[in-house]
Formats: C-alpha cells, structure tokens, sequence
C-alpha cells in the first residue's frame, strides 16, 4: 500500500490501467482528511464496468461512452469548494456530480 499526498484544488489525479471487461480486476483509490478516511473510489473491471464512491453510492454501471481501448489513462477531478467530482477516462467524461458532506 502507498500513500500518495494529492491536493485535488491543484491537480488532477492520473491512473493508468490495462485491464479489460470481465478480468474482475478492480483499481481504487482511499483518500483521507485528517488522518481518517474521508472516503474512496473504485472502479471494477466486471462484466459489466462499474464505479462506486465509497460513502455516497452503490456500486453504478459506468456508462456506455466508455473508451474500448485497453490501455486506460482515468482522470479524477474534485473541487473541495464546489464538491463537484469527476471521472474521465482517456478524455471522455463519464461522471459528473456533486458530493455532499
């Protein structure tokens, strides 16, 4: 396990991935506010491909714009003050909401 300062207001967080439709591989990332867990986010690598934001939702298929590419370069975006979240993946935005307290 590495643990990886990140200040979302500055940067967006990269991940890359070579995994495919129903390898059942999952990639998450856990993020922290004062030394607990704040939260986190996985994606699932399923049959169907799914997200979830841990302590906001279920798991949810992510939709069907999904790049086919098996390389995958996933950017998450958070904007501490607006709390608005982002997931693209290979420049396509396939999530877009509003996290609340």
């Amino acid at each position: 396990l590495h643990h990886h300062p990140w200040d979302p207001d500055s940067s967006d967080l990269i991940i890359t991935t070579d995994s495919v439709a129903g390898n059942n591989e999952q990639v998450g990332v856990r993020f922290r506010k004062n030394n607990e867990d704040a939260g986190a986010v996985r994606i699932s690598f399923g049959s169907t491909q799914q997200y979830k934001i841990d302590y906001c939702a279920p798991w949810l298929n992510l939709p069907a714009n999904l790049p086919s590419a098996v390389n995958k370069v996933w950017r998450i975006s958070y904007n501490q003050q607006t709390q608005d979240f982002k997931i693209f993946c290979n420049n396509v935005l396939l999530v877009n909401t509003t996290l609340s307290d």
